[in-house]
């Protein structure tokens, strides 16, 4: 799930990435599975990648990735 919102974040407006809807993660994850998820699969391992730091959530409950610099 981290891998899709680094990859699908978009950063090429700079700091206007777009964020993305929970049910779109894991659907993603499901393609990758093989299977068929939505968001109650994405949306408590997207929480967890907040409170770590990992991503960043919006009003809206979307997300994307936390570009991290050293």
């Amino acid at each position: 799930m981290l891998n899709y919102l680094r990859e699908n974040s978009n950063y090429a407006n700079g700091s206007n990435a777009e964020y993305i809807s929970p049910t779109k993660v894991g659907r993603a994850y499901g393609n990758y599975k093989g299977k068929y998820y939505h968001s109650s699969i994405a949306s408590p391992t997207l929480l967890y990648l907040t409170k770590l730091g990992l991503v960043q959530r919006n009003e809206r409950g979307h997300y994307k990735y936390n570009k991290v610099t050293n």
